[in-house]
Order: C-alpha cells, then sequence, then structure tokens
C-alpha cells in the first residue's frame, strides 16, 4: 500500500469521524502530519482529543488561525477573512 493510499484512507476516516469541520488535510511521506481546520474552539478541542488518542506519541497543536473566504467582499488590498482553529498533528 503506497503512502498516497494510507494518507487517504486515514482523510476519510477522519471526514466520517462526526465532528465538525472546514477543511481536513492529510499528508507526508516520512511521517503522517494531519491539519484541520474548524469555527469553534470546543470543536477544536473535539479534534484535539481525537488526535491526541490517534498520535499518543506526538503533542497536538491548537492554534488560532486566518484563512481566505471564498466569496471576497472587499478589495484585493483588502480580502474577507474568516477566522477558526487549527489543529494539527505530525504523527
Amino acid at each position: 500500500m503506497t503512502t498516497f493510499a494510507i494518507n487517504a484512507a486515514m482523510q476519510s476516516k477522519l471526514a466520517q469521524a462526526g465532528i465538525p469541520h472546514e477543511s481536513i488535510k492529510v499528508f507526508g511521506i516520512i511521517r503522517q502530519n494531519v491539519h484541520v481546520i474548524c469555527l469553534s474552539r470546543e470543536t477544536a478541542q473535539k479534534w484535539s482529543h481525537l488526535l491526541g488518542s490517534l498520535f499518543p506519541a506526538s503533542k497536538v497543536a491548537c492554534v488560532s488561525h486566518m484563512w481566505n473566504a471564498v466569496e471576497n467582499k472587499g478589495t484585493s488590498m483588502r480580502p474577507t477573512k474568516r477566522s477558526g482553529w487549527l489543529v494539527a498533528v505530525a504523527g
């Protein structure tokens, strides 16, 4: 099984976890990195607990995060942003 297939399987399993999210990215060749973006702090804590149980030897980071909105209502010099939380782990 290739690392791409393993990462894709992990991403689909995390998407089926039932915890709300904006995006889930699973990537890496040497070790598996997981980035989950969500909107609320409580949801970020749920993701942090889940990823901590999946990767017990790794430290889970939970930091505030901003990204560009899909629809820009500002100008090119001041784009519309969304804010939330990034939960990341490298296992």
